[in-house]
């Protein structure tokens, strides 16, 4: 029995493997909800899908919805990111373009900022677990894009 759990153990380290080159693409939900000072409550609920198109760029694509001051709108984006390691798994994204397609009907700049989020020049620990990316800001983990 204490064999079998050592294995699994170190089967579950093996797995987790540093991200040294960012390929393909990943599919993810991502759900934010915030409660505001005023007492304002703000809810975002997306698709993401992450496609790596060269070795230092990525598109997010984003779909679905969010609540802002009991309005509801609909998201449909392509956010271009270029990106940089910083270090052990660590990369610096930098903002390149946001394609707003005809659905989506949020116009304000102020999308991420409503949610506590920085969408211009974020920085994230991305590491692979299995066939997965796991995306991570500097206090916990955000989204596991699945591959």
């Amino acid at each position: 029995m204490k064999m079998r759990i050592a294995v699994l153990i170190l089967l579950t380290f093996a797995s987790i493997a540093k991200a040294d080159t960012l390929t393909g693409e990943c599919w993810s939900k991502f759900r934010v909800h915030t409660l505001q000072p005023s007492g304002q409550e703000n809810l975002m609920v997306l698709d993401l899908a992450i496609q790596f198109i060269k070795s230092d760029e990525m598109i997010f694509f984003m779909e679905g919805g969010v609540v802002v001051a009991d309005k509801k709108y609909n998201i449909a984006r392509y956010l271009t990111f270029s990106y940089s390691k910083l270090g052990e798994d660590y990369y610096s994204l930098q903002r390149i373009s946001v394609q707003r397609l005809h659905s989506d009907n949020y116009d304000a700049d102020d999308l991420a900022a409503n949610f506590g989020l920085h969408d211009s020049a974020p920085k994230f620990h991305i590491t692979t677990l299995s066939n997965n990316y796991i995306f991570a800001n500097e206090f916990a983990p955000l989204l596991i894009c699945t591959r």
